[in-house]
């Protein structure tokens, strides 16, 4: 069932609900570039309370949805497994299952028997043992162990953590020695250092310096260094105020 229907509106290049238009008028004049609400028709329908979207045009080709009638893409895919016969037999997802180290817990019978075997959700165990629900779409798009995605997902923040703690102690070891070799230049007015008064500031950042594998020598040079009130700086943050182009010209083109 139709709910409204909304003109389409481009702002900051996404397209957002502008005005509430006509149904009729929409229909009538077969008009394309608006969005519409609706909630799916399909008596077996799961969700028939959730509202979906859709476009004119999508309405107008008068497929499984239309202005007669609208159905969600649950049920479009439900009805084309159906009538295409593109149901996956549970023998061939058993194989493909099991071939990666993988453990099938689910039966047969009850994935054959579902209304909708693309959506069943699989009982299946990985090779570390964490049991889990999947459903074939899931798999055959690549989706494989949630906990195992999350364990890799922290290990490797912390890899690259530890990475980025090295690599800012070298910066900050070459810091300490550019300053003390190239004061006068880094600080000509003697500016005095302090937490609520000037800090030393890099100017290409030492995250983006991290970030684009700049040598910690040449963030931490005295080419990169300069003096910074506390507000600025806190301003500031890690945005850089040159370019790694600007930087590499300073440091090259002196050395």
């Amino acid at each position: 069932m139709i709910i409204d229907i909304w003109m389409k509106k481009l702002y900051n290049n996404e397209w957002v609900y502008s005005e509430i238009v006509n149904t009729k008028e929409v229909i009538q004049n077969k008009t394309t570039g608006y969005k519409i609400r609706y909630t799916c028709d399909c008596k077996d329908c799961r969700n028939s309370n959730k509202v979906h979207t859709t476009t004119s045009s999508t309405l107008l080709r008068n497929g499984w949805n239309n202005y007669n009638e609208q159905m969600c893409r649950s049920c479009r895919s439900v009805k084309s497994e159906r009538i295409k016969g593109t149901i996956k037999p549970f023998k061939n997802i058993k194989k493909s299952v099991e071939s990666e180290g993988y453990k099938m817990l689910s039966l047969g019978l009850n994935y054959e028997s579902s209304k909708q075997p693309s959506q069943y959700k699989l009982k299946v165990s990985c090779n570390k043992d964490h049991i889990y629900n999947i459903t074939w779409n899931n798999w055959s798009k690549g989706k494989r162990c949630k906990k195992c995605y999350e364990i890799t997902k922290k290990e490797q923040a912390l890899k690259y953590s530890k990475k980025f703690q090295i690599y800012r102690y070298y910066v900050l070891k070459e810091t300490k020695r550019s300053y003390r070799i190239y004061q006068k230049i880094i600080n000509p007015l003697n500016l005095k250092r302090g937490k609520f008064t000037y800090h030393l500031d890099h100017r290409f950042s030492i995250v983006e310096g991290f970030n684009n594998n700049i040598m910690p020598n040449i963030i931490g040079s005295h080419y990169n260094l300069e003096m910074l009130p506390m507000k600025e700086n806190e301003c500031k943050g890690m945005n850089c105020s040159i370019t790694k182009e600007e930087l590499f010209n300073e440091y090259f083109g002196t050395t």
